[in-house]
């Protein structure tokens, strides 16, 4: 009798234990859980940052600001999914090959977070000092001697250039136009400023002919619209720019 009411005894500590310890765990398990979606979240917000400066910072800024594409910052998710993968205007289509769908993911938890980043300042620039011209010298005394009139210089005729095909030079500054900005084609955005590549490869030197036949085989091109005109206009002011640095 006296052994059964020892282990009722113990029994019931052990029950009582068990009826503490529970909450207790159940407490800090929670908060485990909570700190391990914490880091996680911040593990995808990191590796999301990555991949938008790499592939997208260029043209909607560092920080979903805007730039030469729109701000990101509040856009929302599934128009922006569609957007990366079709393409719009001069931003070309995604694929899975270029930004995985977990790349992609990452991407919209790094956008979502910058909900509540204060959006970065531009700091302002100090103009330079005007320069202070210079004080001219006092005028030479005019000579008495009467000047000579120079011989008129034999004139060369100007053949006027054909209607419709504008000088080299025109072409070369249309065509920089194009390449340069989003107006234009905006192939600066991919190609950089000064056509020696980034997320795309160099194009110094391109001919139109290469430029016609990539804007066929290369899928991130297909949905660009660009005429002929256009195409020579950029070959003149790639070709311009020299060999291939």
């Amino acid at each position: 009798m006296e052994d059964l009411q020892k282990k009722l005894v113990l029994c019931l500590v052990m029950a009582l234990i068990i009826v503490i310890l529970i909450p207790i765990y159940w407490a800090r398990e929670s908060g485990r859980q909570d700190a391990a979606v914490a880091r996680i979240q911040e593990e995808s917000v990191e590796r999301g940052n990555k991949t938008f400066v790499s592939a997208c910072g260029a043209c909607h800024g560092q920080q979903g600001q805007g730039g030469v594409g729109p701000a990101l910052r509040s856009a929302d998710a599934t128009l922006t999914r569609r957007v990366v993968r079709s393409g719009k205007g001069i931003m070309p289509p995604f694929g899975s090959g270029q930004i995985s769908d977990r790349e992609l993911d990452d991407v919209m938890v790094f956008l979502n977070s910058l909900a509540t980043t204060p959006v970065p300042a531009i700091p302002a620039q100090t103009p330079p000092p005007k320069p202070v011209a210079p004080t001219p010298p006092p005028p030479a005394p005019a000579k008495t001697a009467t000047p000579t009139p120079p011989a008129p210089a034999p004139t060369t005729p100007v053949t006027p250039a054909a209607p419709g095909i504008p000088k080299d030079g025109d072409l070369v500054r249309k065509g920089e136009t194009l390449y340069r900005t989003a107006s234009g084609i905006g192939c600066a955005i991919c190609h950089g400023a000064d056509a020696s590549g980034g997320m795309g490869p160099g194009l110094r030197g391109t001919t139109a002919q290469k430029i016609r036949e990539s804007l066929k085989s290369v899928s991130a091109m297909s949905s660009i619209k660009i005429t002929d005109e256009e195409i020579e206009a950029i070959a003149a002011y790639l070709k311009s720019l020299g060999a291939p640095k």
